[in-house]
């Protein structure tokens, strides 16, 4: 006798749906789209997909979950991708400053909002960045900026 016959086929298919749903994980998909490097200062990249757009950033000491270092928001949403630490770019507005350097052996902790994600995150001290290599938020990866772009793209 077969499983199918006692079960109804519907209870089935919906425990085969709500399987692969579980096995897929967003934050792993944005992960893949949050990077982190060195180029005269702290580089801060998030890869949109299409119709998203960058809302807030934020800086904070890790240790203490202290208070935001630094954070600038875009009311309206933007399109930029690229964010260098204490710079405000044009359509943000600068919420807290960034009133000192940032220190060697300090953990911090950058957060982004999009339109279409809440609190994408990475964790850094300055010796783990370079100006070669990408650190991901996705298992604290390095990639080059090549391999970045590419799976950053496929994650969307």
């Amino acid at each position: 006798m077969h499983l199918t016959s006692k079960v109804p086929l519907g209870l089935v298919m919906a425990i085969g749906i709500m399987w692969s749903l579980a096995s897929c994980d967003p934050t792993d998909d944005v992960g893949r789209r949050l990077g982190l490097w060195k180029e005269e200062g702290v580089v801060v990249e998030y890869l949109l997909c299409p119709d998203e757009s960058v809302t807030r950033l934020e800086l904070r000491r890790l240790t203490d979950n202290g208070p935001v270092l630094w954070e600038i928001e875009a009311p309206a949403g933007s399109s930029l991708q690229r964010f260098r630490l204490g710079v405000t770019p044009p359509g943000f507005v600068e919420r807290s400053t960034l009133a000192a350097e940032l220190q060697e052996g300090v953990r911090y902790v950058v957060e982004l909002d999009s339109s279409r994600q809440v609190i994408a995150s990475n964790t850094f001290t300055l010796e783990e960045l370079n100006n070669h290599d990408v650190l991901t938020s996705f298992d604290d990866e390095y990639m080059s900026q090549e391999d970045f772009l590419t799976q950053g793209e496929a994650s969307c």
